[in-house]
């Protein structure tokens, strides 16, 4: 894989330099190092939207922590003062068409999310507070497991050794 004028023997290789230089730089840093921008620049060309990512131009590289995920990520401040992040591993491992839509799908419905999970745990608390009967989905007796073809059996109460099995067999053939 080459990024620029580096060459790596493997894609790892790159990851490995990508992570270095990421965190070589505490959150809230310019990145001004002009071999680590120059870099940089090289990643980015990699990017399956590197010219969105552009936009009207670099004024410079910052890491900063990402919104989603409270991350060090990498950060473009382009000149007109917008800023946009990009992945280093979407640079090196483009997405995939599922990879997209996949996502479209998780942001399309991520406000529904979080209000859900807002909204259950102003009614309930957090799940840990509950009692596991309160939030299990399975069925709460014990007398019972249910098989997928949905017949009871009765529930073992001694644990199943081969020992057990060679002798329940051996007497059931006597």
């Amino acid at each position: 894989m080459i990024i620029g004028d580096v060459y790596f023997p493997r894609k790892g290789d790159a990851q490995q330099a990508c992570r270095d230089l990421l965190y070589r730089y505490p959150p809230g840093s310019v990145i001004d190092d002009p071999p680590d921008e120059a870099f940089l620049h090289d990643l980015l060309e990699l990017h399956q939207d590197a010219a969105g990512k552009r936009g009207v131009g670099i004024d410079h590289f910052e890491v900063r922590l990402t919104e989603e995920f409270h991350q060090p990520g990498f950060f473009i401040i382009r000149v007109d003062g917008t800023v946009t992040d990009f992945s280093f591993l979407r640079c090196l491992t483009p997405a995939t068409h599922r990879d997209r839509v996949l996502t479209a799908m998780r942001r399309a419905v991520k406000d529904q999310v979080v209000a859900f999970k807002q909204e259950a745990l102003a009614e309930d608390g957090p799940r840990s507070a509950r009692s596991p009967t309160q939030w299990s989905p399975r069925p709460t007796s014990t007398s019972t497991i249910m098989t997928p073809t949905s017949s009871p059996l009765p529930k073992t109460t001694q644990p199943t050794t081969a020992a057990s099995r060679r002798s329940a067999s051996s007497t059931a053939t006597a």
